[in-house]
């Protein structure tokens, strides 16, 4: 069922998975700061609201590059609260954009206390087979 949609991004809960995922788009290439914190909270609102197991990144189509001053943001501020709330497996379908991979994956190796799985996948059957196991 579709959550919540604006040009930026689509939020997505699966019940029968316990899954919510969020697929970026390319008009993202112009999106602020601002806009992408605001995105950010929205998918921490639907992880407390639906509770899911996972979680699931689509970074396909995103162009938007996160800064080192963001990549530390998300570290400290948004994704223990997702964990915090449950979520045990968070998949990531990379993105083409070698710069945009690399700072998602800094992102995550920034979070140096981590006690929670995130997979990096080419493909969302990949990121979904991965949850079944």
């Amino acid at each position: 069922m579709e959550i919540y949609k604006n040009k930026y991004i689509k939020y997505i809960f699966e019940e029968e998975n316990s899954l919510v995922s969020y697929h970026w788009t390319t008009e993202t290439e112009n999106m602020t700061v601002e806009s992408y914190k605001k995105n950010i909270l929205l998918g921490i609102d639907y992880v407390t609201k639906y509770n899911p197991k996972f979680l699931l990144s689509d970074q396909r189509e995103k162009k938007f590059v996160v800064s080192p001053d963001l990549q530390e943001w998300n570290a400290k501020e948004t994704l223990p609260k997702l964990f915090k709330q449950g979520v045990i497996k968070f998949a990531i379908i990379e993105s083409e954009d070698f710069i945009i991979q690399l700072a998602t994956e800094q992102t995550i190796n920034e979070d140096k206390e981590k006690e929670y799985s995130v997979m990096f996948f080419a493909s969302e059957d990949e990121a979904r087979e991965w949850f079944s196991k």
